[in-house]
């Protein structure tokens, strides 16, 4: 965790720590990259819906693209789905949030 001012805080206290969000990696080798290079785009945006709002009870990550769309990844097979929402969208989706 970090300060306002981008250094460690060693100093917080643990009821300021914890009205921090929590952040989490993504420790998972997804194939982004044969993917982008096969469909010739770029991704943009990162959003990662938790497991505790699916079906799966897995998170899911979704990728917005250069080319106007969006990328779903299963966490568990690792395959990669597109929306395909192109003709829906006239510019890249630069931020991505879910409502609860």
């Amino acid at each position: 965790r970090t300060s306002g001012g981008g250094s460690t805080s060693s100093s917080a206290s643990a009821s300021s720590d914890s009205a921090l969000p929590a952040h989490y990696a993504l420790v998972t080798p997804l194939q982004t990259a044969d993917f982008a290079g096969e469909r010739y785009c770029n991704f943009v945006t990162l959003a990662v819906l938790s497991r505790f709002h699916t079906a799966s009870r897995h998170p899911e990550v979704f990728l917005s693209t250069s080319d106007n769309s969006v990328v779903v990844v299963d966490t568990v097979t690792l395959e990669m789905a597109d929306v395909d929402c192109r003709s829906q969208l006239e510019s890249p989706i630069v931020f991505m949030n879910f409502a609860p």
